[in-house]
């Protein structure tokens, strides 16, 4: 159920960013519940984001349900195929980030793609290695300049996971009022530039 998630904001918010640095042109992350799917993308070059809610059986690519409520049973299953949803979705933003600067001194922005899923790092394990296998074409074959990282709720990570999880967890759970407002209050992304994109959908087998 939708509940409040401010707390774990406050201390952020008192904060910089992580990505005060710059690094990154471009963040994609992605959370899902055993019935309901949640990712945003913020474009720091343009001051804008975007971020979708919605069921796991409107994800194009079926699930294998449990035997109580006929919802996901799998986290490691439901949380790859929403990763790698949410990185299909925004494909044609993150192909923009393939060229190199023309100035030598400028740094070539990146993109970052966050989960709090460890499956995309365990080789045995078939839905995250679909997530890795498509990064890694992205990166050697078509030659975007990304980064994937995992932020689990460790204490050495739990400001990073609360930054870059906690707003996909809330669109997860439909509470975009307080996603949206992190957003804005900790990257500076104005409130009318934040919006949901509108979902496609093609039917396949992943």
């Amino acid at each position: 159920p939708p509940r409040s998630t401010l707390f774990p904001y406050t201390t952020l918010f008192r904060s910089p960013s992580p990505l005060a640095q710059g690094k990154y042109g471009l963040l994609i992350a992605a959370d899902a519940t055993p019935k309901q799917a949640g990712g945003y993308c913020v474009d720091f070059c343009h001051k804008t984001g975007a971020y979708y809610s919605l069921p796991l059986t409107r994800l194009p690519w079926s699930m294998a349900p449990t035997e109580i409520d006929n919802i996901a049973g799998d986290s490691d299953e439901f949380e790859m195929k929403n990763l790698l949803f949410a990185i299909l979705l925004w494909l044609p933003e993150i192909r923009k980030f393939t060229k190199r600067p023309k100035a030598k001194r400028e740094r070539p922005k990146r993109v970052l793609v966050c989960t709090d899923n460890f499956a995309c790092r365990k080789s045995d394990n078939e839905y995250g290695q679909r997530v890795t296998a498509f990064l890694t074409h992205l990166g050697h074959c078509e030659g975007v300049l990304i980064d994937s990282r995992v932020f689990g709720t460790n204490k050495s990570n739990l400001r990073k996971h609360a930054a870059f999880l906690k707003p996909a967890d809330d669109f997860s759970r439909n509470c975009t009022t307080e996603a949206k407002q992190f957003l804005t209050q900790l990257y500076g992304i104005p409130a009318d530039r934040i919006a949901p994109i509108e979902v496609h959908f093609i039917s396949t087998e992943c």
